[in-house]
């Protein structure tokens, strides 16, 4: 039987990050389900062991000098085709960073969000409820230029999920 046994639910909550990624959420989760240790870059010891690094160092492999744009989605991407992708993707955002992971400013947008598409999830959240609070140009999934937009799409065309909205269905319900 193909059917696994465990169940793998993502559950992230959706923030800024910083200028090169632009924000935390479903897709960038993925960085953490495994060892990162030896910290990010294998130059400053960012190794686990040998020639082998953590999944986090990949941005500044010697062989493609990074941090490249949509680089983090690529390979996030080929994880979830080739390794596993999680059967349901959950977002908490009954609070929102929007400029720093840690401090204010927050907004409180009360959302919770779920989808069994890592991408479709990530582009709706900072194309709703993360950019219109944030009102940061970098957060928009729809700017080209953005590290959202790149990093997204770049997980969607290496097998992670839907970039394109229009062929997603959507549910939505007020708990009020």
């Amino acid at each position: 039987s193909n059917e696994k046994k465990f169940k793998f639910i993502n559950i992230a909550g959706i923030n800024h990050h910083s200028a090169w990624c632009g924000i935390s959420s479903t897709i960038k989760n993925y960085l953490g389900i495994s060892d990162l240790s030896g910290g990010p870059d294998p130059d400053q010891d960012g190794k686990l062991v040998d020639d082998f690094y953590n999944f986090h160092s990949f941005p500044f492999d010697k062989w493609a000098p990074g941090p490249k744009k949509g680089m983090i989605g690529a390979e996030i991407g080929m994880f979830m085709d080739t390794i596993r992708r999680a059967d349901l993707n959950i977002v908490s955002a009954e609070w929102v960073g929007l400029a720093n992971r840690t401090i204010p400013p927050v907004s409180h947008t009360r959302c919770v969000i779920a989808s069994t598409d890592p991408v479709a999830l990530d582009y709706h959240c900072a194309k709703y409820i993360l950019h219109p609070n944030s009102r940061i140009k970098f957060h928009d999934p729809d700017n080209a230029y953005s590290p959202v937009h790149q990093y997204i799409k770049t997980c969607a065309e290496h097998g992670g999920g839907i970039f394109d909205e229009s062929q997603v269905g959507l549910v939505s319900f007020d708990n009020n």
